[in-house]
């Protein structure tokens, strides 16, 4: 699986649960507003209309742990090394 990874060297080991808003997967600040994230990884779709570094901003905003952004179908295999301000995993969708 390919991927683009940032996590803090002093990022704790602790498995942390991983959630996605279902009805709007994209990570706009709305899509969490209601949601309860706090320190969880939040699944993020790597499209809409928000752009993949403010989607790290919103799961901070929110009190994510971090993000995986997970590409769609017409993204595929094509993923971006991008600075984000929450630990997190870019991936691609397997064929």
């Amino acid at each position: 699986m390919a991927s683009h990874r940032f996590q803090p060297k002093d990022f704790s080991e602790t498995l942390l649960p991983l959630i996605r808003n279902v009805n709007d997967a994209f990570c706009s600040a709305e899509a969490l507003e209601n949601m309860n994230v706090k320190g969880k990884f939040v699944l993020c779709i790597s499209d809409g209309n928000v752009t993949r570094i403010d989607k790290g901003h919103h799961v901070k905003d929110a009190s994510g742990a971090g993000m995986i952004l997970m590409n769609d179908e017409l993204r595929g295999f094509n993923i971006s090394a991008e600075p984000q301000v929450v630990p997190a995993a870019h991936e691609v969708i397997q064929a």
